[in-house]
């Protein structure tokens, strides 16, 4: 009977760690905060301001895909990022128009998720693809614990400006790479 007494409470263990809400962050407001990054967080999605414009960005649990739209130029553009053709990543089109002339100038932002790792007790690395080019994002947080950064500086350079961002909140290796595709693919879709 011992056997399956411990049987039983195997599998309430692991149905609590399959349980999405048990995946869940706690649900408190945070803030992220840069050189021309001005944004508040909360349950996965974030609004505010990067390099002067307005953005809503949010991160979907049930589907793990993104979306940050920004107002840019008086219209809006959004970057979508997801599993399109077994790669993890979006893309972000702006296109610049006349109504006598049409169609002026269109650039596209593409972003793609390398990889990740672990490299100290409370660093790691995000790498991504953004329009060809790898870009290192280099995290560190005041301490990593149960699986998460807290508190955690991101830093990269993107098209040779170092860019960098403060999360007042914590973020699991998935939430860290989905706020870096988000939040520096936006950054250099507005440098161009």
């Amino acid at each position: 009977m011992k056997n399956k007494s411990q049987l039983v409470g195997l599998f309430l263990l692991t149905a609590l760690i399959l349980t999405p809400k048990s995946w869940a962050h706690e649900d408190v407001t945070s803030k992220i905060q840069g050189a021309e990054i001005n944004l508040v967080e909360r349950g996965h999605a974030f609004a505010g301001e990067i390099m002067g414009n307005l953005v809503f960005g949010a991160f979907d649990e049930r589907t793990s895909t993104s979306e940050v739209q920004v107002r840019h130029n008086g219209k809006t553009i959004s970057l979508k990022i997801g599993d399109f053709d077994h790669k993890y990543g979006g893309s972000i089109s702006d296109t610049i128009s006349d109504r006598d002339q049409g169609e002026i100038q269109s650039t596209t932002t593409q972003v793609q998720f390398l990889g990740a790792e672990k490299t100290g007790p409370n660093t790691g690395r995000i790498a991504l693809s953004i329009d060809g080019e790898v870009v290192s994002i280099q995290i560190t947080g005041q301490s990593f614990e149960n699986g998460h950064f807290q508190h955690p500086k991101f830093e990269a350079t993107i098209n040779g400006k170092m860019i960098s961002f403060e999360f007042s909140g914590q973020a699991c290796f998935g939430y860290s790479a989905n706020l870096a595709m988000m939040i520096f693919g936006s950054t250099a879709h507005l440098l161009k």
